[in-house]
């Protein structure tokens, strides 16, 4: 991995390639550093940008930074980020403001999310009341392939 990671034209899809095998090791600290060397790699793809504002809030850390952070680029730029209703639904949520993450989450397009995030979404709908929906979304979610902090919102949903 170092030395092919040393080549700066496949260091990129070497790191979003160990994302992904983090993913499935249900390893989040190391998916937030791998996504942290993307960043320095790129800064402004609004891609990392993103990925890197879930998983903090998904962590519980930087979440006022996270916040902001997903404010400013959706701000710059609203139909860049395509998941990016979801991320403040997210942050909304970790601050206590259920209504700004009922509306948030009601703009998002579930059936183009990710298992994992499907069953954030799913637990910020139940939080806000939404119970039915909640329970049919998480019902389609295997609990296999999350991660363990994923996984405490499907269990909240269903």
């Amino acid at each position: 991995f170092t030395l092919l990671a040393s080549q700066p034209t496949l260091r990129l899809s070497m790191l979003e390639r160990m994302i992904q095998i983090r993913q499935r090791q249900r390893d989040l600290p190391a998916m937030i550093d791998l996504i942290d060397l993307c960043l320095k790699e790129q800064p402004n793809n609004p891609g990392y940008v993103e990925a890197w504002c879930y998983l903090k809030l998904l962590e519980g850390s930087e979440m006022e930074k996270a916040a902001d952070t997903i404010r400013r680029l959706v701000e710059a730029d609203p139909g860049r980020v395509p998941t990016a209703a979801l991320v403040q639904a997210f942050a909304a949520y970790r601050f206590g403001d259920l209504e700004t993450a009922g509306r948030e989450a009601n703009s998002v397009v579930a059936s183009k999310l990710p298992p994992g995030q499907r069953a954030v979404l799913a637990g910020i709908l139940q939080a806000c009341g939404r119970d039915a929906a909640a329970l049919r979304m998480a019902e389609k979610v295997p609990e296999s392939i999350v991660l363990p902090e994923e996984d405490h919102f499907l269990k909240t949903a269903l």
